[in-house]
C-alpha cells in the first residue's frame, strides 16, 4: 500500500541535482510587492455586502470586541488602545501567538464571504496601526461555493514595519466562481508573535470583481471554466475506480528472469543476480486529467503517475493484506529445499523494478517539473481539477511552515510498526507542526479520535494522523530525487526509507495532516463514521473529506480498508 509510493521512489532515482523551487507556492501564484498597484489602477467594481468569519476576535479591557466585521467599516488613522475604546475600525486576532494557541502568528486568518459568485481580480488589505501588529506575507485563497479552493496566491506587503500603513492593493489572476476569500498570515517577522502573544489584524479589506455568469467557473490566465473543470478528471476517476475493482489482490510473482529448477538458476546463488523478466517490463502510466493544456497537445502542470505492468496493466504493489502481516509475494522453493526468492525478497524485487522504471522516466524530466506518484490498484481519484490539486499542495506546505517542497500522505498507523518509536522521540516537534497545520486548515486537532478505529497494528492513544504514507507523494522532481537517492543500495522497504527521510527533514517534507489532498483509510472506521463519503455536486460525483467538509482529491485504501475502497469505487461508477 504505502509501497505504492515506492514507485515514486523509482522515479526519484539518485540524481545529483540541486533544485531551486519556491518554498511556499509555485512561481505562478506568488505576487511580489513589486507588483503592488495603486487605487487609481483598480479595473473593476468593489464588491459590497460581504460577511466574515475569523480564527478569533480580540476582546480588550473595554469589553468591546475587535470583531472581523469591522474590516467592512472605513478605517480612521487613530492608534487603537484600550483607553480609546474605539473598536469600530479594526479587527484583531486574540493573542494567537500565546502558548496553547498557534504559538506564533503564522496561521492567523480571516475569511470574507461574498454575496454571490464573482470573478475576482483584485483585493486590498490595510493592516493595523503598530508594526508589532503587522505581518509581512499572507496567502489569499479564492474558494467556490462548495468550499473548494480555486486558487491560492501569496501577497507580500510593501508597507509592513511602519506606523499606520496605508491600504495596499494586489492584482490577482482573475478567477471566476469565487464565493469566499480566506486571508492567512504566512510570515510575520516584524510582529510580536512569540510565546507572549500576537495581535495581527486588519483595518480594512476590500474585494473587486464582477458577478460571475450563472454556471461560470474560473476564467482568465491559467484558469478554466466550470464547464471544463466539471469534466476535467472524470475519465481518470472512472479509470482508477475500475482498476481498484479489478484488483483481486494476487501475490506478486517472482520478477527475475529464471525458470525454476532448470540450468537457468541451478539452485545456486541468489536469484537477485538475474535480470528482471521481460514479462514484467513496467509502464510509468500517466494519470491524465484531460486538462485544457493536454487536450490542446500540451503538457499538464502536474505530471501524475503510477506504475503498472506494461503487458497486463496489473498493479505492481503487493496485496493490501501485506500491510497487516500477510504475504506480499510468492516464495519459490527449489529442489534442494532452498527458498530463493522468499516472499519478502520478491516484494523487494518489485520495489527495485518499479524504481528503475521510474528512474528512466525521471531522466526525461527537469528537476523543477512538478509531479505526483501514487500506488497502483489501491488509490481512487476523487474528483479535483488540476488547479485544485495545486492549490491543496500549496496550502499543505504553508500549513506545515512554508519551507517544504514535498507533500506526502499521512496515516493513523506507522508502517512498519517499529517506526512508531522513531516518531515518539520526535513527538514535540511533530505535534507542534501537526496542531499548527490543523489549525491553519480549520480542522480539529483531535479529529483522528473521531474517525480512527485502530483494529490492527499500532496507533497512538489517542490516535494521531501523523505518520508518513508514501502511497502518495507530490513535489518537484529534483527534491523527490534527493529524498530517494539511497534507493539503488537500499536493502529495506521504501516505506522505511521515506519515513526516516521525513523524520530527518521535516523542513523539506510536509505531511497532509488533515487529508485535504489525499485521505488514507487504513485503520479508520469503515462504517457510517468513515472520514470520507461520495457526494454529488452540480451533477458530478466527488469524494468529500468529512474532517474539512471539502473535496479530497485522492483516497488510499491500503491494509484493512481495501474492501471499503472497493465500495467507494462502486459508488463512483454507479
Amino acid at each position: 500500500m504505502t509501497k505504492l509510493i515506492i514507485l515514486a521512489v523509482a522515479f526519484c532515482f539518485a540524481r545529483s541535482h540541486a533544485l531551486d523551487w519556491p518554498r511556499a507556492v509555485s512561481q505562478a501564484t506568488r505576487i511580489p510587492a513589486s507588483q503592488f498597484i495603486s487605487a487609481s489602477t483598480l479595473r473593476s467594481s468593489e464588491i459590497t455586502g460581504l460577511t466574515c468569519t475569523a480564527i478569533s476576535e480580540y476582546v480588550p479591557a473595554t469589553g468591546a470586541p475587535l470583531v472581523c466585521s469591522n474590516v467592512f467599516v472605513d478605517s480612521n488613522d487613530a492608534h487603537w488602545t484600550d483607553a480609546a475604546g474605539d473598536t469600530s475600525y479594526v479587527w484583531s486576532a486574540d493573542n494567537e501567538g500565546a502558548t496553547g494557541k498557534l504559538g506564533g502568528c503564522v496561521g492567523i486568518w480571516i475569511e470574507v464571504t461574498l454575496p454571490a459568485e464573482y470573478t475576482v481580480d483584485i483585493i486590498t488589505y490595510r493592516q493595523r496601526y503598530a508594526p508589532t501588529d503587522q505581518g509581512d506575507e499572507m496567502s489569499v485563497e479564492l474558494k467556490s461555493t462548495s468550499g473548494a479552493v480555486l486558487s491560492t496566491q501569496l501577497i507580500a506587503f510593501q508597507n509592513a514595519s511602519t506606523n499606520n500603513p496605508q491600504e495596499e492593493a494586489f492584482s490577482l489572476t482573475p478567477t471566476a466562481g469565487v464565493k469566499s476569500i480566506r486571508f492567512t498570515y504566512t510570515r510575520a517577522d516584524t510582529a510580536d508573535c512569540g510565546p507572549t502573544g500576537g495581535y495581527l489584524g486588519a483595518k480594512r479589506i476590500k474585494a473587486y470583481g464582477t458577478v460571475s455568469a450563472a454556471g461560470a467557473g474560473a476564467a482568465g490566465a491559467g484558469t478554466t471554466t466550470t464547464a471544463a473543470a466539471s469534466s476535467e478528471g472524470l475519465a481518470l476517476m472512472t479509470e482508477l475506480a475500475e482498476e481498484v475493482l479489478a484488483n483481486d489482490e494476487p501475490l506478486l510473482p517472482n520478477p527475475w528472469d529464471v525458470v525454476v529448477n532448470t540450468p537457468s538458476d541451478r539452485d545456486v546463488g541468489t536469484v537477485t543476480e538475474h535480470p528482471f523478466a521481460p514479462a514484467y517490463d513496467l509502464e510509468v502510466a500517466a494519470d491524465s486529467l484531460e486538462t485544457a493544456a493536454e487536450l490542446s497537445g500540451g503538457s499538464p502542470t502536474i505530471s501524475i503517475r503510477r506504475i503498472l505492468v506494461a503487458e497486463t496493466k496489473n498493479s505492481t504493489q503487493p496485496p493490501p493484506s501485506y500491510r497487516m502481516g500477510g504475504e506480499g509475494g510468492v516464495t519459490v522453493k527449489h529442489l534442494n529445499g532452498m527458498q530463493n526468492p522468499t516472499g519478502a525478497t520478491t516484494v523487494w524485487g518489485w520495489q527495485k523494478n518499479r524504481y528503475f522504471a521510474l528512474q528512466a522516466w525521471m531522466a526525461t524530466k527537469s528537476d523543477t517539473d512538478l509531479m505526483a506518484v501514487h500506488a497502483s490498484g489501491e488509490v481512487l481519484f476523487a474528483g479535483c481539477d488540476e488547479s485544485t490539486i495545486l492549490s491543496k499542495y500549496n496550502q499543505i506546505i504553508t500549513a506545515n511552515g512554508g519551507t517544504q517542497t514535498i507533500v506526502i500522505a499521512a496515516e493513523v498507523s506507522p508502517f512498519h510498526e517499529d517506526l512508531g518509536y522513531s516518531y515518539d522521540i520526535s513527538t514535540a516537534g511533530i505535534d507542534a507542526t501537526r496542531t499548527g497545520a490543523l489549525s491553519y486548515l480549520s480542522a480539529a486537532a483531535d479529529w483522528a479520535t473521531t474517525y480512527a478505529a485502530c483494529t490492527t497494528g499500532v496507533c497512538n492513544s489517542p490516535p494521531k494522523y501523523q505518520f508518513a504514507n508514501p502511497g502518495f507523494i507530490m513535489g518537484p522532481v529534483g527534491d523527490i530525487a534527493e529524498m530517494l537517492a539511497d534507493m539503488p543500495t537500499w536493502a529495506d522497504t521504501e516505506n522505511r526509507l521515506i519515513n526516516q527521510y521525513y523524520l530527518r527533514n521535516t523542513d523539506k517534507v510536509a505531511l497532509d495532516f488533515a487529508g485535504t489532498l489525499v485521505m488514507s483509510l487504513h485503520n479508520m472506521k469503515l462504517d457510517a463514521s468513515i472520514p470520507v463519503e461520495v457526494e454529488v455536486v452540480s451533477g458530478s460525483k466527488r469524494i468529500k473529506n468529512k474532517v474539512t467538509q471539502n473535496a479530497v482529491c485522492f483516497v488510499h485504501g491500503a491494509g484493512n480498508s481495501f474492501s471499503t475502497l472497493k465500495d467507494l469505487a462502486q459508488e463512483l461508477l454507479a
